[in-house]
């Protein structure tokens, strides 16, 4: 007793109130920030993140005032130094309360009071507690505690739309509510898993995961069991733990699938949460993944465009630079060196600089690269960067390995005949699973390996490796396909190789010829044709990442492994496991897969709309088997 009349005293002596000793504050962060937590989201000067409050939370909470936003920011030059924070049932609406205040700090908290604080009546399905500010382009307003991320939990303003921060790769975002008292409850989230990335049969993953303490209490245990494809694995349980509130803990589960071409569904669950009280919310305590696993002997390679010129002068290094990291790439990489990111010169075809459009922009530069012509969320906005950024190109590659899946094998065939200088080339396409865009294509292009002409800062005799010497297609973007699991799609053409070519730019006027004329001789040794297939978006140039592609000196071939010419048609009674019709339905027998399509290659349900001839595709134990059926 007379320790907290002391305490009484002395908290009245220096004008603190004891509620407000005991404050609350609620969010989704551990509290981590400072400059390596920094970044912006879109174009726009005006930069924003928010957090959800559940209802079953706001039950919790009920009663509580929520007196003041607390948040970290990476920089203090908000337009004014001002910043305001708001709370609101539904983002992008009116707010039901706000407040501006002063940016005084970087990475580091702050608060701002509400005018006007809220009460929560338990009765809120949902609140959003967050701010916004506007900064220039070139200040990192935004922080989060880069951990795994939440679903449905935090949220991003992006040039005029809040958006979930999921898949950004941030966690939880700088952001929490002040809430005037300690409510007393206990609440684990379970993140969600991902494994939609590149999983290849008969390889063990440990898939990464985290927990966090979303409540008041400390959690002392809890069990984690999970399944797939309906198979219940071991659990798994965390026990004499001391996670404490606005904190989580990383846990590694090992996934395996020894069956190739396969649709595997995870489902994680957490249970037996112990804390202080009982767990009433449980909503976040499930997460379910799917991901496909390919054959155990798949290939995949990555195609590594550079823009380059013969007139710039950071280029040599910014390719040195480049191939150091390529030699350390988790599988092989395919160069394209496009002569396009300076000006014109002796090596630049039309398609170059069509090809800038990756840029995303009007402007261009070099040396630059991109990696599967992919933009990688939190290392660019668009699929082109500096290629003399060595972190960026490395933590590119590395998420494009992971994280993209490459859907199809290829087989790529040519032949030379010297005394016709006429080659034959052929592309096979074939598809493992559904291609995850509307629109696909593929491209045939050649390269010439090891130029010697003039570079600056490179000297006259410097080597221009894996020049892009134009399209054997005849066609910048390459042909739009229609690529269907069991179809294998097939194009080839006969090209005649010049004797020397020549930048399509070619003038006198605005090619400098100093160094002589700017005729390439070709050499058979040094040529190579490099395929690739990937989606097509006309509009928009983040929506062209290429999905697999392959390189051969011109008069060879390769065949990637896991690429499958035709699919073998059998007899039912040859087919095991075998399927059987239930009026118009297909229904498998023992079977890993089972895919019905109709003779124009659309996937359609298993019970078909209409009697016809349909192709029946069945995978089991990494055997695939398909034949016509006519279903009445």
């Amino acid at each position: 007793m007379k320790k907290i009349l002391y305490l009484t005293l002395i908290c009245m002596l220096l004008g603190i109130g004891l509620l407000e000793m005991h404050a609350y504050s609620f969010g989704y962060t551990n509290g981590d920030c400072g400059r390596s937590y920094m970044f912006r989201r879109g174009q726009g000067t005006l930069q924003g993140l928010a957090i959800r409050i559940d209802k079953v939370k706001l039950q919790s909470m009920k009663g509580q005032t929520i007196n003041a936003i607390e948040f970290a920011v990476g920089s203090r030059n908000t337009n004014n130094k001002e910043i305001e924070v708001f709370i609101t049932n539904k983002l992008g609406e009116e707010a039901i309360t706000k407040a501006t205040g002063t940016v005084t700090k970087a990475n580091e908290w702050q608060m701002v009071k509400l005018t006007k604080p809220y009460q929560i009546t338990g009765e809120e399905d949902e609140l959003f507690v967050g701010y916004t500010a506007s900064i220039a382009n070139t200040y990192n307003l935004l922080t989060a505690d880069m951990s795994k991320d939440f679903k449905g939990c935090c949220y991003i303003y992006n040039d005029g739309v809040w958006e979930d921060t999921y898949g950004l790769g941030i966690g939880g975002v700088n952001v929490r509510a002040k809430l005037s008292g300690t409510p007393i409850y206990t609440d684990l989230i379970l993140k969600p898993i991902n494994i939609a990335g590149y999983l290849k049969s008969g390889t063990t993953y440990n898939i990464a995961g985290q927990v966090f303490n979303a409540g008041s209490e400390t959690i002392t245990a809890f069990s984690l069991g999970y399944s797939i494809n309906q198979q219940e694995g071991e659990v798994k349980k965390y026990e004499g733990l001391n996670l404490l509130p606005g904190t989580w803990m990383d846990f590694s589960l090992p996934i395996v699938s020894n069956v190739g071409n396969a649709d595997i569904n995870l489902t994680l669950q957490a249970t037996d949460v112990k804390g202080g009280s009982e767990e009433k919310d449980t909503n976040n305590n499930k997460t379910e993944a799917s991901g496909f696993f390919y054959p155990a002997n798949m290939e995949r390679m990555l195609l590594v465009e550079g823009f380059t010129g013969q007139g710039c002068s950071n280029c040599p290094s910014g390719h040195t630079t480049m191939h150091s990291i390529l030699e350390k790439a988790p599988t092989k990489t395919v160069v394209v060196e496009h002569h396009a990111g300076y000006y014109p010169d002796w090596f630049t075809m039309n398609d170059d600089l069509n090809y800038t459009w990756f840029y995303g922009a009007n402007t261009t530069s070099a040396p630059a690269i991109m990696i599967n012509r992919s933009a990688v969320p939190l290392v660019n906005d668009y699929p082109v960067f500096n290629m003399q950024l060595g972190d960026k190109i490395e933590a590119a590659i590395n998420y494009v390995y992971e994280q993209q899946q490459p859907y199809v094998s290829l087989q790529l065939e040519t032949s030379y005949d010297e005394a016709t200088r006429k080659a034959k080339v052929k592309l096979n396409i074939t598809p493992h699973t559904n291609m995850p865009t509307a629109q696909t294509l593929f491209n045939v292009v050649l390269t010439q390996d090891s130029i010697k002409a003039q570079q600056t800062n490179g000297g006259t005799l410097y080597a221009h490796r894996h020049a892009f010497r134009g399209t054997l297609t005849g066609n910048t973007w390459g042909f739009i396909t229609s690529l269907v699991p069991g179809n294998t799609v097939s194009w080839e053409t006969t090209y005649e190789l010049p004797e020397s070519i020549a930048s399509d730019y070619y003038t006198k006027n605005n090619v400098k010829c100093e160094y002589g004329e700017p005729y390439i001789p070709t050499d058979i040794k040094q040529m190579k044709v490099v395929a690739y297939v990937g989606a097509y978006d006309s509009e928009n140039c983040n929506n062209n990442r290429v999905y697999n592609c392959i390189e051969v000196p011109l008069g060879e071939s390769y065949t990637q492994g896991a690429f499958v010419s035709a699919i073998e048609e059998v007899n039912k009674e040859q087919l095991k496991p075998s399927f059987h019709l239930e009026g118009r339905r297909v229904v498998a027998n023992n079977a890993d897969r089972c895919e019905v399509y109709d003779l124009q290659g659309r996937r359609m349900a298993e019970t078909v709309p209409t009697a016809g001839v349909y192709l029946v595709r069945i995978t089991s134990q990494g055997k695939t088997v398909a034949y016509k059926v006519n279903i009445k």
